[in-house]
């Protein structure tokens, strides 16, 4: 996550180590492109070895993932997304097709234009979660307001998810099939900074007992479901990390309710150049709740401080902020849809905010996303 309109989040530097020079190289990620078409007849691959891989020692093996596809090299302000046209149908359920029911273009387009103005993350969520209908609605409004609207092509087709069922000699969660079926190839979504794995890279932790969905980029965290949960149709999920005494503990009582975590925290990485962060004093905190309204997801432990305060969120139309731990206590992120919508955040709230600083646009070195183990 960065701030201002070209320097790096200051807690960014904090969690990895890192320069501003590499953090700005990694803004966006560059991905591995490769080629996920199903066999020529349709059936499933030969199944592999399940045992998990061992994880390597980092001081002496940083090795990027395997990948059949060549490295694409993208400029800072362009977007790591494309979509890739797969046959069949990806909604095979009506929770996946009523997300992706839409009007006919004329109408969609005044639609979602209205939409964007208008959409706000906690009103959207006001309704609450009961089921896995809601938090996939959700995607797919905030995907029309802040990005770009869902289409079928957006997702994996059944074969993909099969073929990684065979491989890992497993059955994927309900919740997990629909959101890989609904928005998992949606890069701009899902893996501006932490991934959701593609199902070819699904795996499980060394203790074999936790399957892997979704990584932090550089491998020092993650997320997963432990196999004893596999049979709910919406489990719980566990993080773990390297900052963990334990190793794992609890992130969210339900997939599909980590899945709108990855969501919003993935947007606010993607909008970094219209995005400032301050520090939480009490006449910032005091401001933010009087002005702004709590979006309804559960506190939850950040990633990169799992033992401090939980994450919260906040929002208004065009706006997410999100309270998390910072270098100096807790810090309040401010993330605009448009620059516009920023300003009105900065306006509202005392905050130390920083002065924007000039976007710097050059190509981003190449690289890979590491996987945890």
């Amino acid at each position: 996550m960065q701030t201002g309109t070209g320097a790096p989040h200051a807690g960014l530097s904090a969690r990895n180590g890192l320069g501003a020079d590499y953090l700005m190289s990694l803004a966006p990620v560059i991905r591995w492109l490769r080629d996920l078409g199903c066999d020529a007849g349709g059936k499933l691959v030969a199944r592999q070895a399940t045992t998990p891989a061992r994880r390597p020692n980092r001081a002496t093996a940083r090795k990027p993932r395997a990948a059949a596809g060549s490295v694409v090299t993208l400029a800072t302000n362009e977007v790591p997304y494309a979509h890739t046209r797969l046959s069949g149908s990806t909604a095979g359920n009506s929770i996946l097709g009523s997300a992706l029911g839409r009007p006919p273009a004329g109408q969609r387009a005044r639609r979602v234009s209205a939409m964007a103005d208008r959409f706000d993350v906690a009103e959207a969520l006001a309704g609450g979660c009961s089921d896995r209908t809601g938090p996939w609605a959700f995607v797919s409004a905030f995907a029309a307001s802040w990005s770009a609207p869902l289409s079928r092509t957006d997702g994996f087709a059944s074969t993909d998810l099969q073929r990684a069922e065979a491989r890992l000699d497993l059955r994927l969660p309900v919740a997990l099939r629909e959101a890989y079926a609904l928005f998992g190839r949606r890069r701009d979504l899902v893996a501006q900074h932490n991934p959701l794995l593609e199902p070819d890279e699904l795996l499980l932790d060394p203790s074999g007992d936790l399957l892997v969905f979704r990584s932090e980029n550089q491998g020092c965290a993650g997320w997963g479901v432990p196999l004893t949960d596999l049979s709910r149709a919406d489990p719980p999920v566990v993080l773990f990390s390297d900052r963990l005494p334990a190793g794992r503990r609890p992130f969210l009582d339900r997939l599909s309710l980590a899945c709108v975590e990855t969501i919003l925290s993935e947007a606010t990485a993607a909008r970094w150049s219209r995005q400032r962060a301050c520090q939480a004093t009490p006449d910032v905190v005091t401001s933010l709740e009087k002005q702004f309204t709590s979006i309804g997801l559960p506190p939850y432990p950040a990633w990169f401080e799992p033992t401090g305060l939980p994450v919260r969120w906040f929002s208004a139309p065009g706006l997410l902020l999100c309270l998390e731990p910072g270098p100096q206590g807790t810090s309040l992120v401010a993330t605009g849809r448009t620059e516009a919508d920023l300003q009105r955040a900065l306006e509202a709230i005392p905050g130390a905010w920083p002065a924007a600083t000039p976007v710097v646009t050059r190509p981003a070195a190449e690289g890979a996303f590491v996987l945890p183990f």
